[in-house]
């Protein structure tokens, strides 16, 4: 009962209000590490549950906070979306493996192909939040799927995707449905570039330094201050603040090699010559782990690159230290994720007054003539407030540009 009369005042609480309506006009849903908080800051006050308030240690998750009571012993109710989740993914698999035999069976009888793509979605009923549906039964469904009484009746009986290639007199190796050939591989700066392929990104960086400096348009609210404004000394690079969070390496948890992650590291090294050119930093200001795989590390520099760090640059000019993100895009989109390493550098900066934490927008990357332009930290006052964010844990920002910083200075699109 003391622990239900706490969370019957989480709604009631002036506190709990306040903080409800600072999230609600930042375009922000209640972060769950605040409702954490809350919850850990009543309960200290029940002497029974005080021994077991570790479980809320660093979680910042309801998946981190479920595997922390597992690990000690702790009986947990299903959660039914958990269980909905996994029943949907089971089925997406065994419909796809079915409509792939079926695309198989019609190519064989010369019939005219159809589009995977454009079959509709398959979904289980409400049932599937309340228990794991049998694997025979999902199948079932998954044959289903398929609307075609010729198709059906060529394999009734089979309770598995084996029976059905059996039945069917179609092996795995017969090569029918194949996929098409990969795409070309994408052109950068008018050249094309295949991931890993023969021209490595440390040779792709110095073609790159060859073209002239990206352009800088109009972002929201003001961009940091230039030499001109800061004083004329060279920048420098602080990695002894408490503040600067190391934390493992990363990039061996990213996908393979992919269009997003080449646009990711070209949209970096864009951000270099731009910052290079406007604030005069050299590789050391460079700290997420693309660095190393664009510009080696000298004999005697420690290696303290990291993409746990929720940024990529970091460098001191003004009596300020930076903490620039980058964010590039192929097109002029006005909209990105923040992952969770993101957001918590973020909203930890926000507060300081020696220290700034900026989105730097990288539009048309791939091409010669890339765009930048500056976006605030959307947990400041002021022009953050014009980002609206979406989904908690990572989230999506949206923004919108004024019709002068659409086109880039002399013209459209290059």
């Amino acid at each position: 009962s003391k622990i239900n009369r706490v969370h019957e005042r989480l709604d009631e609480g002036a506190e709990w209000s306040r903080r409800c309506a600072k999230w609600s006009d930042s375009h922000w849903r209640v972060p769950f590490s605040a409702v954490l908080g809350l919850l850990r800051s009543g309960y200290e006050k029940i002497e029974g549950t005080r021994p077991h308030l570790g479980v809320f240690g660093n979680v910042e998750t309801i998946g981190e906070l479920r595997r922390e009571f597992e690990e000690g012993r702790a009986k947990l109710d299903s959660d039914p979306r958990e269980v909905a989740r996994g029943n949907q993914y089971r089925l997406d698999k065994a419909v796809s493996r079915v409509r792939r035999l079926y695309e198989c069976w019609l190519e064989n009888k010369g019939a005219e192909p159809i589009s995977i793509a454009e079959m509709p979605e398959v979904r289980l009923n409400d049932s599937m939040y309340l228990r794991d549906w049998p694997e025979d039964d999902l199948f079932e469904r998954a044959k289903r799927a398929v609307a075609d009484g010729c198709f059906h009746d060529a394999v009734t009986g089979c309770t598995t995707i084996e029976a059905m290639h059996e039945r069917l007199g179609i092996t795995r190796t017969d090569g029918c449905g194949k996929r098409p050939p990969p795409p070309p591989p994408p052109d950068v700066a008018g050249e094309p570039f295949k991931i890993g392929g023969p021209v490595s990104y440390r040779e792709l960086f110095v073609r790159l330094r060859k073209l002239p400096d990206p352009t800088q348009t109009e972002g929201i609210g003001p961009p940091p201050p230039g030499p001109d404004g800061g004083g004329g000394k060279r920048p420098s690079v602080s990695n002894d603040s408490e503040l600067f969070r190391r934390g493992p390496k990363t990039s061996h948890l990213h996908g393979p090699r992919d269009l997003p992650g080449l646009v990711g590291i070209v949209g970096e090294m864009h951000a270099f010559r731009f910052l290079r050119a406007k604030f005069d930093i050299d590789e050391s200001a460079w700290v997420s782990e693309s660095r190393t795989k664009v510009v080696p590390l000298a004999s005697d520099e420690e290696d303290v690159t990291s993409d746990s760090l929720g940024y990529d640059f970091r460098f001191t000019h003004g009596q300020v230290t930076w903490c620039v993100e980058v964010k590039a895009t192929t097109g002029d989109s006005t909209g990105f994720d923040l992952p969770p390493s993101e957001l918590n550098a973020a909203t930890r900066i926000a507060p300081r007054r020696n220290e700034r934490w900026r989105i730097l927008r990288v539009a048309r990357a791939l091409t010669k003539r890339p765009r930048c332009y500056w976006l605030p930290n959307p947990f400041e006052q002021g022009p953050g407030e014009r980002l609206r964010l979406l989904r908690q844990g990572g989230v999506t920002v949206e923004y919108a540009l004024s019709k002068s910083a659409r086109q880039p200075p002399g013209g459209g699109p290059r």
